[in-house]
């Protein structure tokens, strides 16, 4: 559901539709398909509603993706049921409704997931991190420039931050290049990866370079990358 949710293709609507309307399908089916559908009709009221029931009263996995469709919906009550479900006890909940209400451009919430990202403990800072993928493309801008300019991040934040831009597109050329100069190798291997994966030819002599790097990884993914700029 999280794949259909990132793809487009033309009988999306129809498909997440079908999934709703069958007596078959489990809730959290249900769930994920309000929050594609967000996507395509946030103003639709009937989406709302029942991403708003599913905040209410769904389970761990419902929530969240109630807490990701809500994001996708700028209303009153939308940013109410966020509220309640950022100050829920599950973790993931939590995380999800903290990316929705930074990508609405509250100041608050912005602060509290810089806070995560930076010093939270366990997984949160990478699934924080990995949050801006969702987010308006100025917001996350603005986030990983702050991020990237403040702080030494660690590889798997440095990684999901540069793995988010595939999604968004266009990536500020300061990431690009902060993460392909990176001492890390996990974090400048991403950074080649967005680079083939966006095709961003700019970089392919700094690429085709790094063909002959000690590091086999940089060297396999140069290879990668270059294969999907070129062709």
């Amino acid at each position: 559901m999280q794949s259909i949710d990132m793809i487009e293709f033309s009988e999306k609507q129809e498909l997440l539709s079908s999934f709703i309307s069958s007596p078959d399908t489990d809730d959290i089916i249900k769930a994920y398909s309000y929050m594609g559908l967000a996507k395509l009709t946030p103003n639709k009221k009937e989406i709302e509603t029942n991403l708003i029931a599913f905040a209410e009263n769904g389970t761990k996995d419902t929530r969240e993706a109630a807490a990701v469709g809500l994001g996708r919906i700028d209303s009153n009550n939308a940013r109410k049921a966020l509220r309640e479900l950022r100050n829920s006890n599950q973790p993931n909940v939590q995380i999800a409704a903290l990316g929705s209400e930074v990508g609405f451009g509250m100041a608050e919430p912005r602060q509290k997931l810089l806070e995560l990202i930076l010093n939270g403990k366990g997984l949160d800072p990478t699934v924080a991190a990995a949050s801006i993928r969702r987010m308006p493309r100025e917001v996350a801008a603005s986030i990983t420039t702050e991020l990237i300019e403040c702080c030494e991040l660690n590889s798997e934040v440095g990684a999901r931050l540069l793995e988010s831009w595939s999604e968004i597109g266009n990536p500020p050329m300061k990431v690009v290049d902060w993460g392909f100069r990176h001492k890390n190798s996990d974090i400048k291997m991403q950074a080649i990866w967005l680079i083939g994966r966006l095709k961003i030819k700019e970089y392919t002599k700094l690429v085709t370079k790094e063909l002959e790097s000690e590091d086999s990884g940089i060297a396999t993914m140069a290879a990668w990358s270059l294969l999907r700029i070129l062709l």
